[in-house]
C-alpha cells in the first residue's frame, strides 16, 4: 500500500510543474499542452471588461406561456385564425406534433424564447415561406460539433417540411467524418477522395459554400441512400452535383441499383451544376468518377421539388469567424444555384475557453464574417443562435462555466452590430446550470461532457427553435 501512495505522491509532484506552463507554449516549434491537475478545484478565469460585455437578460419569462415546462411548445391560437388559406391545417399538424414532443420530453425547465434582435431582417425568409408551395425555401445551417451528424438540423428540417412542404435532405458533402452517426442519410464513399477544408487550405484551392472541396485522387465513387429513421425523407427525384475546373470527361450514375448512365462534365473555372433526374422517386444514387483530379466537387443536393430544405454544414472544432475564408465570389456563384432564404449560425463551444482573452477580437471577426455573407446574399435573412449552457465541475458541484455568460454577452453585441436576428438557446434550455438537468434527465438529453446534446436533446432543441421561427412568421406575416 505504501508503494502505491509513494507512486501517487511522485506523480503529483511531477505533474504540478506542468500546471504552471503558460497557454500555447511551444518547444522546438511543437505546442505543449498544459496539464492542470487542480483544474476541477478552480473557477474558470473571466478576464473580460464586464462593463463592456455584460450578459443581459432581455426576455420576459414571467408570461403565461412560460410558467410551466409543458407549455413552451404549445402554439397559441390567436394568430392561427388569421393564417393564410391552406396554412390552418398545417398549423394544426404542428400543434399535435409538438404536443407529442412534450409528452416525450423529460421534465427540464425549458422556456419559450422568441426570436429577438432585428426581427425585421427575417422578412426575406418569411416572404419566401409565403411562396413555398411554388418554390424552394432554402436554409443554410452553419455550426460546430453541436450540429454534427445533422443533429438539430434534421429535426428542424422535419418540422418545417411538415408545415411548409418538402421531403428531401438537401445539400450533402462529397465526403464527411460524421457518416457513422448521421441518421437521415446513409452516406458512403471510396477512400480515393482528397478533401480540403477551408481552415486547412494550404494550396489555396477553391472552397465551396459547404466549407470544403473534394477531388478524386484516382477512380472514386459516392453513394447516398435514404434511411428508415425519417420516413418522410422517402426519396428524391433530382440530384444536383456542384463542381468546377472539370476536365473534358464523363461521370456515371445509377438510381436504386438500376442501369448505369453517363453524364458529361462541363469545362470552365466557375461553379457548374450537373442535374441528374431519377425516372421515379429514388431511394439510392451511386455516382462514379473515373478520372483522377477530374474536377473540384463541392457537394451534391438531393431534392424533390418545392418545399423547405435545410442544409447542414457542421465544422468540428471551429468557432465561426474563419468562415470568412470562403471567398465572396464562390459564395455568389453558389447562391445563384441555391438561393438561400435564411442562414443560421450556431457556433460557440470552441471559443468558450478563449473568449475572456480577447472578446473584442472575436466580436470583430464574427461581425466581419457575417457582414461578408450579407454582402453576397442581399436577399437572405440571418439568425445567430446563442451558445447553449456548458457545465463546469467545481469540486463536487456542476455549475455554469462563467465564460458562457461572457460569450453570450459577446454574441448579443455581435447580433446588434451585424444587425441580424438572435435566438437565445441558453435561456430556452433553462438558463444557468440547466445543462446538469439535461444530462440527468430521464432519458438523458445531453452527454456527460456537460457540453453536447445527444440526439434526443437535439430533437428538443429543434422543437424549440422550430416553434420560435413559426411563431415569428405568424407574428410578422
Amino acid at each position: 500500500m505504501s508503494k502505491v501512495v509513494l507512486l501517487l505522491f511522485i506523480t503529483i509532484i511531477l505533474l504540478l510543474p506542468l500546471s504552471l506552463i503558460p497557454d500555447e507554449s511551444k518547444v522546438a516549434g511543437v505546442e505543449i499542452k498544459k496539464v492542470d491537475i487542480l483544474s476541477d478545484l478552480k473557477a474558470p478565469k473571466v478576464e473580460n471588461n464586464e462593463n463592456e460585455y455584460e450578459y443581459k437578460y432581455e426576455y420576459d419569462f414571467d408570461s403565461e406561456d412560460s410558467k410551466d415546462d409543458e407549455s413552451f411548445l404549445l402554439i397559441q391560437r390567436a394568430n392561427v385564425l388569421k393564417a393564410e388559406p391552406g396554412f390552418l391545417e398545417i398549423f394544426d399538424w404542428f400543434d399535435n406534433t409538438v404536443r407529442d414532443a412534450v409528452a416525450f420530453s423529460p421534465k427540464v425547465d425549458t422556456k419559450n424564447v422568441p426570436i429577438q434582435g432585428n426581427v425585421d431582417q427575417m422578412k426575406h425568409f418569411f416572404k419566401a415561406l409565403r411562396n413555398v408551395k411554388r418554390d424552394q425555401v432554402r436554409i443554410a445551417h452553419f455550426g460546430d460539433s453541436i450540429i454534427g451528424g445533422d443533429l438539430i438540423s434534421m429535426d428542424l428540417r422535419q418540422n418545417l417540411q411538415k408545415v411548409f412542404g418538402g421531403s428531401a435532405v438537401g445539400l450533402m458533402r462529397v465526403t464527411s467524418d460524421d457518416i457513422k452517426y448521421r441518421m437521415t442519410t446513409k452516406h458512403t464513399f471510396s477512400d480515393t477522395w482528397k478533401t480540403v477544408e477551408y481552415n486547412r487550405n494550404i494550396k489555396k484551392l477553391p472552397i465551396g459554400i459547404a466549407g470544403e472541396v473534394s477531388y478524386p485522387k484516382s477512380a472514386a465513387w459516392v453513394e447516398y441512400e435514404t434511411t428508415a429513421h425519417y420516413p418522410d425523407l422517402n426519396g428524391y427525384r433530382l440530384v444536383r452535383i456542384f463542381y468546377s475546373d472539370a476536365k473534358a470527361s464523363n461521370i456515371t450514375y445509377s438510381f436504386d441499383g438500376g442501369a448505369s448512365q453517363t453524364a458529361k462534365l462541363e469545362e470552365g473555372s466557375d461553379v457548374k451544376e450537373l442535374v441528374l433526374t431519377a425516372p421515379a422517386l429514388a431511394k439510392k444514387v451511386r455516382i462514379e468518377f473515373p478520372v483522377a483530379k477530374q474536377a473540384y466537387f463541392y457537394g451534391i443536393s438531393l431534392e424533390n421539388g418545392p418545399g423547405i430544405y435545410v442544409d447542414n454544414m457542421s465544422f468540428k472544432g471551429q468557432s465561426g469567424e474563419k468562415l470568412q475564408r470562403i471567398e465572396t465570389d464562390m459564395a455568389k456563384q453558389f447562391n445563384k444555384y441555391l438561393d438561400y432564404d435564411l442562414v443560421i449560425f450556431q457556433f460557440g463551444l470552441n471559443v468558450i475557453d478563449k473568449i475572456s482573452k480577447d472578446p473584442k477580437g472575436y466580436e470583430t471577426e464574427m461581425v466581419k464574417m457575417i457582414e461578408g455573407f450579407k454582402s453576397v446574399l442581399p436577399n437572405t435573412s440571418f439568425l445567430l443562435v446563442g451558445v447553449n449552457d456548458k457545465g463546469f465541475k467545481q469540486g463536487s458541484k456542476i455549475t455554469t462555466d462563467p465564460n458562457v455568460l461572457t460569450l453570450l454577452a459577446v454574441q448579443q453585441a455581435i447580433t446588434k452590430k451585424a444587425d441580424i436576428a438572435f435566438w437565445n438557446l441558453f435561456e430556452a434550455m433553462g438558463g444557468k446550470e440547466s445543462m446538469e438537468n439535461w444530462v440527468k434527465a430521464n432519458p438523458p438529453l445531453a452527454s456527460i461532457d456537460y457540453t453536447h446534446f445527444n440526439d434526443q436533446g437535439a430533437h428538443l432543441v429543434s422543437e424549440m427553435l422550430s416553434k420560435a421561427l413559426i411563431d415569428s412568421f405568424k407574428e410578422n406575416r
